[in-house]
């Protein structure tokens, strides 16, 4: 496919599709993708959408009309929200049981979990370090 370069403006009238034969953006690292004028800018991966801002600056993960300034869906049987450090090792873990109770892990230095807070009155909340103070 022939390369052509655009040194001024380029005004398209419809939607708007950037198709990258290769996995990596050549040229300046400052480049953004800006589409004035819409609703909301929405990625997509495999056709599927991934990421949405909508005109509000809320964005979506996994839905396309978030409800919050970040609203992050997923499947349950995913872990969620995983923080990790540089190495890869676990920090935190935000989301669901596969019952889809809210719960949250912490783990520590050696990435191990010390921490789980769960919604589940049937499941353990557990602090595996030192002494716990509530209303102290």
């Amino acid at each position: 496919m022939p390369t052509r370069n655009i040194n001024n403006d380029l005004k398209v009238n419809a939607n708007l599709y950037l198709n990258m034969d290769t996995n990596s953006l050549s040229g300046d690292s400052n480049g953004a993708v800006v589409l004035a004028g819409y609703d909301s800018l929405t990625l997509k991966t495999q056709s599927s959408p991934r990421v949405t801002i909508n005109s509000s600056g809320s964005v979506g993960i996994g839905t396309t009309s978030p409800s919050a300034k970040l609203d992050v869906r997923y499947d349950s049987s995913k872990d969620g929200i995983f923080v990790k450090d540089e190495g890869g090792g676990a920090v935190m873990l935000f989301g669901a049981d596969g019952s889809n109770n809210a719960r949250a892990r912490f783990y520590n230095g050696s990435h191990s979990q010390n921490i789980e807070i769960n919604s589940n009155a049937g499941s353990p909340t557990y602090f595996n370090a030192g002494n716990v103070g509530i209303g102290t």
